[in-house]
C-alpha cells in the first residue's frame, strides 16, 4: 500500500488554519492526492504558494476537484481547478 505524502507547505497551512484543520480529516484520500499532485506540479515558488492558498479554501469549504478536470484540457487553466 502507497503512503500519501502531504507537500510540508500544505501540511502547515492546513495545521495553522483551525478551518482546515477540522475538516482535512474528512477529506478523501484521492482528493488529498489531486490536492498534492497540483501543488507539486506548480513550476514557479508563486504558483506553489497560490495553489496552497486555494488548497486551504477548498478544505475549508468542502469544495472538491471535479474528477473530469485534466491540465491543459476544456477552458480551465491549471491554476483553477474547477468548481464541482
Amino acid at each position: 500500500d502507497v503512503q500519501l505524502e502531504i507537500p510540508p507547505d500544505l501540511a502547515a497551512g492546513v495545521e495553522a488554519d483551525p478551518q482546515a484543520k477540522a475538516n482535512f480529516g474528512h477529506v478523501s484520500s484521492s482528493q488529498k492526492k489531486m490536492f498534492a499532485w497540483w501543488i507539486i506540479s506548480a513550476k514557479r515558488p508563486e504558483t506553489r504558494a497560490q495553489r496552497i492558498l486555494r488548497c486551504l479554501d477548498m478544505i475549508r469549504t468542502g469544495e472538491k476537484f471535479d474528477i473530469n478536470w485534466r491540465v491543459g484540457g476544456g477552458k480551465e487553466s491549471a491554476d483553477k481547478p474547477p468548481r464541482g
